[in-house]
């Protein structure tokens, strides 16, 4: 098991990590310090503990934002919309050959 050093608001943390993730979690680690320093600018008087809470709310609303436009995004993808467009398409040409054969009696 590695681990990897990191800061948040000014704090150093040592953190166990997977072999090869020591990158990864230094990256997430600026990604939150950066939002608790917006917060930090942006509201006064408040202590640590909401600092932490608020900073992770933010980030828990950022990540359901994500999923639901990767939800979208699979919707939309050709195994969604694509497949519907075909099967609509096999419908039609199903309808027409139907309708051919009314017309020929």
């Amino acid at each position: 098991m590695a681990a990897v050093s990191i800061t948040i608001d000014g704090r150093q943390f040592r953190i166990a990590c997977e072999e090869g993730d020591t990158l990864r979690i230094e990256k997430l680690a600026q990604y939150v310090d950066e939002k608790v320093k917006e917060l930090r600018q942006s509201v006064s008087g408040v202590s640590d503990l909401q600092i932490v809470t608020m900073t992770c709310l933010m980030l828990a609303d950022e990540l359901s934002d994500a999923q639901k436009s990767n939800e979208k995004e699979e919707f939309n993808s050709s195994s969604g919309v694509d497949s519907f467009l075909e099967h609509i398409e096999n419908l039609t040409s199903r309808v027409e050959l139907i309708a051919g054969k009314l017309e020929k009696r």
